[in-house]
């Protein structure tokens, strides 16, 4: 909701910011209404005075004997006039209400105004895939390898609905899988929200009143402000999740994601090519969030569009990234960047995430504010989203960018149990998942491999200190974990081991678990983790070069714990091991 005292003071600058939306409105109407009731209020605090320095004068008046009907008459006459007054002003604070309610977002300054026709793109990723053959699209080849069933899903629920059958049906978890364990690394919070929301949440969102009609409504009460409605998206959640509190600043900001189906109507008609699950009426999606300060509000913006843009390249597709023009912005959107996968068969770039800041439009809406630590006073903070990613659009960019000239798709997929597979010329039989990588083992015992050197033979034993005390003498691992960890640990960790460095060949790696530390320090530095390979779920490599020196005669691990069973989840290995698990 835009700010009533911005129209107000400068209705000719909002006007024309607003026309970059192609939104032509007319203030003339409300500002009126806004000066009726600024005057009303007046009038009515004068009366309110008037009121209470005459029902002063009473209790005296009557004391010296003097006849106080007549004010007793005024009295009431004032209060009539109050009361009247009052309802004129809620009248009008109605009607100035609802007109500010249906009125768009202001879009950024740079942004160019207009529609689709003037949207920028800023990068392309990857290399447009090319055949020697005619290649099908996504409708016929999810249809020949039984990942789709189009036609029982239009049996079961009609036109705009699909179903996902065996190997598909897997693919649609593992992609979603591979979105919630990324966000999860980057230290999101996963949320599972009600897919049944009220009025309010819509209005918070800014979707309601004018898009009222584009959501399912559930046949919960005739009034829709008292009726629930199918989610459209997890935004709408999300974004209302803190409506009406005072956000602590230093909680900012507040990263969210979820995993929602999402239902739309879709209203309209379909483009001959916009079949199969380009467009339908449910599908999908993993939504990300974010409350944040709105000085932070810009780089919040930018954290969300690369990691939106980093989960397509991750896949290996094929996509640019657009900055929308004002037209083309949602309209509780300041500004949008879009997410587009190149759809082969269509012969265009189809988009597969809006990441959009909504400023302080949203918040507005629901009343979500922090309390700004330097003056003490409460302000709205800045909302933004992303779709990080739906599932509708990148399947079918899946299988028509990785098709093969036999009717196959090639395919990595990274299932719940943690295995990797790649589909090689998949035909529709299950058998032809093959293992690309021999799955690394665990040496608690002894974390040795055959390429380390006859020195790190030690690494199975280690100096512990816990929540900063004495080390201890050294022990082996299985003692550390039987002595530590008869119960969840949750504290500072620190391990000594033992070895010469110079005497290690290639470089030197740690895997562990990133989810389970606050901080990770080596030899008193902070380590970060990379994106290289894991050959678990949830590890990750640290490339120690940087870290410890060629002199160094140990390695120390300050291991900071949200919690933990485990000690030996922090495992060293050198590059030579790592070729050998390269891709994992």
């Amino acid at each position: 909701m835009i700010d009533i005292n911005l129209i107000r003071s400068n209705p000719d600058a909002v006007k024309a910011s607003l026309k970059k939306k192609e939104c032509d409105v007319d203030f003339s109407e409300l500002l009126s209404w806004d000066a009726e009731r600024r005057a009303l209020i007046s009038d009515v605090e004068s009366l309110k005075a008037r009121k209470n320095k005459v029902s002063a004068d009473i209790p005296r008046l009557k004391k010296e004997g003097k006849p106080v009907d007549a004010i007793f008459d005024e009295m009431r006459k004032i209060g009539e006039e109050i009361s009247e007054d009052d309802k004129k002003i809620d009248d009008l604070q109605e009607k100035i209400f609802n007109f500010v309610a249906c009125l768009p977002n202001l879009p950024d300054d740079d942004l160019v105004a207009g529609g689709k026709e003037n949207n920028a793109v800023q990068k392309v990723i990857g290399k447009m895939p090319e055949f020697d053959f005619a290649p099908k699209n996504h409708v016929d080849l999810c249809t020949s390898l039984n990942l789709i069933d189009y036609e029982r899903g239009v049996k079961l629920s009609g036109g705009g609905f699909w179903m996902y059958r065996g190997v598909g049906a897997r693919l649609e978890w593992a992609l979603l899988n591979f979105f919630i364990s990324e966000h999860l690394k980057d230290g999101y919070e996963f949320i599972l929200p009600p897919l049944q929301l009220g009025y309010n949440c819509g209005f918070g969102a800014g979707q309601f009143p004018k898009f009222s009609d584009e959501v399912y409504w559930l046949d919960v009460d005739e009034d829709r402000k008292k009726n629930r409605f199918m989610l459209p998206t997890a935004e709408t959640a999300l974004v209302n999740i803190y409506s009406g509190e005072i956000i602590d600043e230093s909680k900012l900001p507040m990263k969210m994601f979820a995993y929602t189906p999402c239902f739309r109507k879709e209203a309209g008609s379909y483009r001959s090519e916009e079949r199969g699950m380009i467009r339908g009426h449910q599908f999908n999606k993993v939504e990300m969030v974010q409350y944040t300060h709105p000085d932070h509000s810009d780089e919040a913006f930018e954290e969300l569009v690369n990691k939106a843009s980093g989960l397509v390249e991750k896949l290996g597709l094929y996509h640019r990234i657009s900055k929308l023009a004002a037209g083309d912005c949602s309209a509780s959107m300041a500004r949008t960047t879009d997410i587009e996968v190149w759809i082969p068969s269509m012969g265009i770039f189809k988009e597969v995430s809006s990441v959009s800041n909504a400023r302080d439009y949203q918040a507005r809406r629901n009343n979500t504010r922090f309390r700004d630590a330097a003056t003490g006073k409460t302000r709205f903070v800045h909302t933004l989203n992303g779709s990080g990613l739906a599932t509708s659009r990148i399947l079918p960019a899946l299988v028509e960018q990785y098709q093969n000239a036999d009717g196959s798709v090639t395919v990595l997929l990274d299932f719940a149990d943690s295995q990797s597979y790649l589909l090689e010329e998949y035909d529709g039989e299950m058998d032809e998942m093959i293992p690309t990588v021999k799955k690394p083992t665990f040496l608690p015992e002894k974390f040795t491999l055959d390429t380390l050197p006859e020195n790190m033979l030690t690494l199975d034993r280690a100096m512990v200190s816990k929540d900063g005390g004495e080390y201890s003498e050294e022990r082996p691992i299985e003692r550390i974990r039987d002595n530590l960890f008869s119960e969840r640990f949750a504290g500072v960790l620190s391990l000594k081991f033992p070895f010469a460095v110079k005497d290690v060949p290639g470089t030197l790696y740690a895997v562990a678990e990133p989810l389970k530390y606050r901080s990770v320090k080596v030899n008193g530095k902070e380590a970060h983790f990379t994106d290289g390979w894991r050959f678990d779920r949830s590890f990750r490599m640290i490339d120690l070069s940087e870290l410890v020196r060629e002199g160094d005669n140990e390695i120390e691990f300050t291991l900071d714990y949200f919690q933990s069973e485990h000690v030996y989840d922090c495992l060293l290995y050198t590059s030579d091991a790592a070729d050998e698990l390269d891709g994992v």
